[in-house]
């Protein structure tokens, strides 16, 4: 599985640095995607386009949702000048989801290794929902609410009411199985490193699941140990350790230095002990 750590701590703050495809990139990649959906669908209305999803209707689907973050992933990865790369990516994703809608019965056999949590704000949380209901749960000490998904190769698709019931899983399993494939993600050692070493890490997969992480970290630090978490957007995971002077600069810079501007999180630090979490 793909992760990594960035990590650097100097006097009085941190030295943060992020690369990220440009915004008018990713602008141009969502717009090749909906005309490439639009000249092989006719039939699918495209009703507002962002960087990270692209909404859409059609005679089976009356509030369709595609999540970009796969294209992005595919078609970044390429120069910018790769026409024809872009082109195959978009086919690969069409052909693998778009063809019947997205829509697609729920398994345990097929979905269950493939089910993760998201983060996202609790006031976001009728807009998710109002068109579905799905599974959901608040977290304790933050303004934000967990969603769940089944993240496969090629598509990432929320796991709604319905699809639970698909599943034949309580929503308490769901939960525990989401975490469960987190942590082959995220090993203690992205948390002992800032703990055991006084190092502030900076996790940055940019899997969407970077922000989800924190979920793991009280589960990670012994009863006597805290640490300070970062979570602006949610593919930003920052961890420092609290600091001896009370000077919390650096960890407030990053935590108003989002990665992606489309999927706000936290703008303050979070206290994180193995009991749970705080707000600063």
């Amino acid at each position: 599985m793909k992760w990594f750590f960035l990590f650097s701590a100097v006097a009085g703050g941190v030295i943060l640095s992020m690369i990220a495809a440009p915004l008018s990139r990713r602008k141009k990649i969502a717009a090749e995607f909906a005309a490439y959906i639009k000249a092989r669908r006719p039939d699918i209305s495209i009703n507002r386009i962002t960087t990270s999803h692209i909404h859409f209707q059609s005679d089976h689907v009356k509030n369709g949702q595609i999540d970009l973050h796969k294209i992005m992933t595919g078609c970044t990865a390429l120069k910018a000048e790769d026409r024809e790369g872009r082109r195959n990516i978009y086919e690969w994703f069409f052909n693998s989801v778009l063809v019947n809608d997205g829509i697609e019965t729920f398994s345990r056999e097929k979905h269950a290794e493939h089910i993760l949590p998201q983060l996202i704000r609790a006031e976001h949380l009728t807009f998710f929902t109002k068109r579905c209901p799905m599974p959901h749960r608040r977290l304790d000490g933050l303004p934000l609410c967990i969603l769940y998904v089944a993240d496969s190769e090629q598509n990432m698709q929320y796991i709604t009411e319905e699809a639970l019931r698909e599943l034949e899983m309580p929503p308490g399993e769901l939960h525990e199985l989401a975490l469960a494939n987190l942590r082959k993600l995220f090993p203690e050692q992205a948390v002992r490193i800032v703990v055991d070493h006084h190092s502030m890490n900076l996790i940055a997969a940019h899997d969407c699941y970077d922000a989800a992480r924190l979920l793991l970290v009280p589960g990670y630090l012994n009863e006597d140990e805290k640490l300070l978490a970062m979570i602006p957007d949610r593919d930003t995971l920052g961890l420092a350790p609290v600091p001896e002077s009370g000077d919390m600069t650096g960890v407030e810079q990053l935590a108003n230095t989002p990665f992606n501007e489309d999927k706000l999180l936290i703008n303050r630090p979070i206290l994180v002990t193995r009991n749970g979490f705080k707000l600063l």
